[in-house]
């Protein structure tokens, strides 16, 4: 049997993500895929699946080599969308070496999370520029809602922007405390 779920999770919420999977597992649905905030499982008598992610644009020569070095540990690779990679392991099977990343690489991936989410703003404002010249230009209501819907997106990037930069600065303050 298969499942679909709606859920979205955000680049801070990795823990959060990570518990969920882990209580879906404990529920008998092992994760298959993920996409556009939709998570794929699959019904299994096993339950005892721990899910850790990464977020790591890869080259395809490189991929292997990456995917090796988490399946040497005991992690299987179950799912990649936009640089996330989902990685489960059976508990009893495998002593849980610390993936997670160390906070000089952590916050190289924010901040590289960041500049492509500043690209996809800079796209969004251009979108917006265009629906306002064509809404002055036409009158058109479709041209309004594209407007609306540009305005939209780009609030949402901003957003997350500014969520990711607040993060940014709160691992470099813990980092010069320490």
């Amino acid at each position: 049997m298969k499942k679909r779920v709606f859920k979205p999770f955000f680049a801070w919420q990795i823990k959060k993500e990570e518990d969920w999977l882990k209580q879906m597992a404990r529920n008998g649905w092992i994760l298959k895929g993920c996409r556009y905030f939709y998570y794929y499982f699959e019904k299994t008598n096993q339950q005892r699946f721990k899910y850790r992610t990464d977020y790591e644009w890869i080259r395809s020569k490189h991929k292997q080599e990456y995917l090796n070095i988490f399946q040497k540990a005991g992690w299987t690779h179950t799912a990649e969308w936009l640089g996330w990679h989902y990685f489960q392991a059976e508990r009893e099977n495998v002593c849980f070496p610390d993936i997670s990343i160390n906070g000089i690489a952590k916050l190289r991936k924010l901040k590289k999370m960041k500049n492509q989410l500043v690209f996809g703003l800079l796209l969004a404002f251009v979108l917006v520029i265009l629906a306002t010249i064509t809404v002055i230009l036409t009158g058109k209501l479709s041209a309004v809602m594209v407007l609306i819907v540009s305005g939209l997106v780009l609030m949402s990037i901003l957003h997350l922007i500014a969520n990711i930069s607040a993060r940014i600065v709160q691992m470099q303050k813990e980092d010069s405390l320490t």
